[in-house]
């Protein structure tokens, strides 16, 4: 038998999981906080976090189900390679690392701006290194594309890094790695990175929305090279 039962996720389909794991308890977030708001009847207890970050928001939940006050920490071992397995490329100098893809195209940064980075980057003596897409777009730029343990490596490696609301750039930030974000329909209060290292970057026009949008925010549009080769030059 299940003891206890958390959803962190908020959503009716993992309150659904909840309610079929026949716990003893059950956990999560109250209907004004849940993501969609019925997913809050399906648990015996509920609350209403005060924090807006997401991190906050699950050590709440988390400290409500009776957890240890926590000590925040992302400890992130390295991931062996194995032998024979290509992980990338990767400059030999230093190097900064972006993330330009996300899950949502409106999350993405216009892949052109890249193109102007990668040429103030070159005249400094650094390399710009793409994680996961292809550099034909933008000639001073090399492709990185790996695994999971290639990414890891690579961000390790990074002199700094550049990245949009995505896996990629939370992994930079659980790392310690500094370097620049770049926001648009989604929250930086909410989704940003954690831990301090990484700056943030939002047009104060912008409109939060968590739709799946399949073009680039207009928001991420007016975030401009000149904006984050000012936050992304001091780091080098």
């Amino acid at each position: 038998a299940i003891d206890l039962a958390i959803d962190f996720q908020g959503l009716l389909k993992s309150a659904v999981v909840i309610m079929f794991a026949r716990a003893k308890q059950s956990v999560g977030l109250s209907s004004s906080a849940a993501r969609e708001s019925l997913a809050s009847l399906f648990y015996e207890k509920r609350i209403t976090p005060g924090s807006q970050h997401i991190v906050n928001r699950n050590l709440e939940l988390s400290n409500a189900a009776g957890a240890l006050a926590p000590r925040i920490a992302f400890p992130i071992p390295p991931f062996p390679i194995p032998q024979g397995r290509p992980e990338g490329l990767l400059s030999e100098g230093p190097f900064v690392l972006a993330n330009p893809l996300a899950g949502w195209t409106s999350k993405q940064w216009p892949l052109e701006h890249y193109a102007v980075i990668a040429a103030r980057l070159k005249s400094r003596g650094f390399q710009l290194v793409l994680n996961g897409a292809a550099a034909v777009d933008v000639p001073a730029a090399i492709s990185h594309i790996s695994g999971l343990p290639g990414l890891i490596h690579a961000t390790r490696r990074a002199h700094a890094v550049i990245g949009v609301d995505s896996g990629p750039l939370h992994l930079a930030a659980a790392l310690g790695k500094p370097g620049v974000a770049i926001f648009g329909p989604t929250d930086p209060a909410r989704n940003g990175p954690y831990g301090g290292t990484i700056t943030t970057l939002r047009d104060p026009s912008a409109i939060t929305s968590y739709k799946r949008g399949i073009a680039i925010d207009p928001a991420m549009r007016a975030v401009t090279p000149d904006d984050v080769w000012d936050k992304l030059e001091p780091l080098l």
